[in-house]
């Protein structure tokens, strides 16, 4: 039973894995076009209508997503019917949706807008966030459904970019539409095979607002995430240029590619600990913690230092050379990926599995308002790069602050150990790609053979030390484990 459960995870952690790779990697399959076609000041005017309609998309799934997560797999865990919760956490979404999206219409129709018509098109994404029920599939454990549901979306968004985006004056307008119906078509698939899980069941009122308060205890962080990772881009629009603000985008979208995918694994990882801390396995559920967070900083190694291995080059390739200020702004913004691995690990498997919401909660706030501060301070002075000083700052806050609640019973030495462990080996195989950067040749080649240089070199390594220096080969059986149950 116990092969089982783990097997699920492992299985659910691929297909997170696999569906957070398409939603980061599909706009970078696009990018190399799409940048060349919009041009900088065209990509700046969709980065930032899209930075203002995602504070309403905020306010319309409040703090639904890991609540819900929570309450579903704490009713799966104790084998409990869960169609009433999803009715009444529903009832909640869609009353906050329906609200943002009177709220967004009225904003459009009495404030003065840039880019109006663009504007009226990111409204799909507040009617996307209205059919978001991902939170559901996650309490059950069922991330494959998910999974497939967002990548056959994301597969029909590449395919009509490529074919109705062109080079003229409704270039913008074709790409802003493309990328709103393509992720409201994600959600919309989440409904059809529903029916299979729920039975349809009557709700009342005074059962619906008791989770209003839990809901928005968790919102607080949401917000407060969602506003300093959202107020760069809005900042950088309103403070300093298009231009400026669509160099950071780019940059922020190659960071995206690593963390979707370990924020990803946090809500995979989430309703396991559920599962131990309800039928009171601390031992495994200790375990757990230390095995999965070994599996997130070893990937945020890899991923972080690989990035910063092959920026100057790859950028420039990729995006065209009009965008190299990127490579600059994606090395500094590094350092976020590592700070945000950590804290987002913690959250998931340690403070939202205790209730400990008021800590989170905190962290976040303190989070924010440092950003808000360093981001007026320093955007008008440095432009981009002051941005990426603010959300640095912001996330070793968040971090350094969700710490303060520790539990004696864990070793958190060998958080410290793997963490210390994995940066000097994704550092050696950046030496490694710099060297390589050295070579004279064609830098598509070069580009190539630098990320396949270094990810061998980083596996290498990794497994000369599981088995010969560590002497536990945990992972690798893990990972056959997995091969073997498919």
């Amino acid at each position: 039973m116990s092969n089982t459960k783990n097997n699920k995870v492992a299985s659910n952690a691929v297909f997170a894995t696999v569906n957070q790779f398409t939603i980061t990697f599909a706009p970078l399959i696009t990018t190399p076009y799409v940048t060349r076609v919009l041009g900088a000041n065209r990509l700046g005017v969709f980065t930032y209508t899209l930075s203002i309609v995602n504070y309403f998309v905020l306010f319309s799934l409040l703090g639904v997503s890991n609540y819900g997560t929570r309450v579903i797999a704490e009713k799966r865990a104790k084998s409990e019917s869960y169609s009433v919760k999803f009715h009444e956490i529903y009832a909640i979404q869609f009353a906050a949706s329906a609200i943002c999206l009177l709220l967004y219409c009225l904003m459009l129709l009495i404030t003065p807008v840039d880019n109006l018509n663009i504007a009226w098109i990111q409204i799909i994404w507040i009617i996307g966030a209205l059919f978001d029920i991902t939170w559901f599939y996650y309490g059950l454990e069922e991330v494959k459904t998910t999974a497939l549901c967002s990548i056959i979306a994301k597969v029909l968004t590449i395919v009509s970019i490529f074919l109705f985006v062109k080079s003229n004056e409704y270039c913008l307008i074709a790409y802003a539409s493309i990328m709103a119906l393509g992720n409201l078509a994600s959600m919309v698939l989440l409904w059809i095979p529903l029916r299979k899980h729920l039975r349809f069941e009557r709700i009342h009122l005074k059962d619906i607002v008791e989770h209003i308060r839990p809901i928005l205890v968790l919102f607080v962080p949401l917000l407060a995430t969602t506003v300093f990772h959202n107020m760069d881009k809005t900042m950088l629009g309103i403070l300093s240029t298009y231009q400026d603000l669509s160099y950071y985008y780019n940059a922020d979208m190659i960071i995206n590619v690593p963390l979707g995918i370990i924020i990803v694994l946090g809500s995979v990882f989430l309703p396991k600990i559920i599962d131990y801390r309800v039928n009171n396995n601390n031992k495994e559920e200790q375990a757990f913690m230390y095995k999965t967070f070994e599996v997130v900083i070893c990937l945020t190694a890899l991923l972080g230092f690989g990035i910063m291995g092959c920026a100057k080059e790859f950028i420039p390739m990729f995006f065209g050379q009009e965008y190299t200020p990127s490579a600059t702004l994606v090395c500094f913004l590094v350092p976020v990926l590592f700070l945000k691995a950590i804290s987002n690990f913690y959250r998931m498997e340690y403070l939202i599995p205790r209730h400990l919401d008021k800590i989170y909660v905190f962290a976040t706030i303190a989070g924010a308002v440092v950003n808000l501060i360093l981001n007026m301070l320093l955007i008008p002075k440095l432009s981009a790069v002051g941005a990426v000083l603010g959300t640095i700052a912001a996330e070793f806050t968040v971090t350094v602050v969700q710490f303060s609640d520790r539990d004696d019973a864990i070793k958190y030495s060998s958080f410290l150990k793997s963490t210390v462990t994995y940066l000097c080996i994704g550092a050696l195989m950046m030496l490694v790609m710099r060297m390589i950067a050295l070579i004279n040749m064609n830098v598509v080649i070069k580009s190539v053979l630098e990320i396949l240089a270094g990810g061998m070199f980083y596996l290498v390594v990794c497994v000369i030390y599981w088995l010969f220096i560590r002497k536990d080969n945990t992972i690798l059986d893990t990972i056959k484990s997995d091969i073997m149950h498919r």
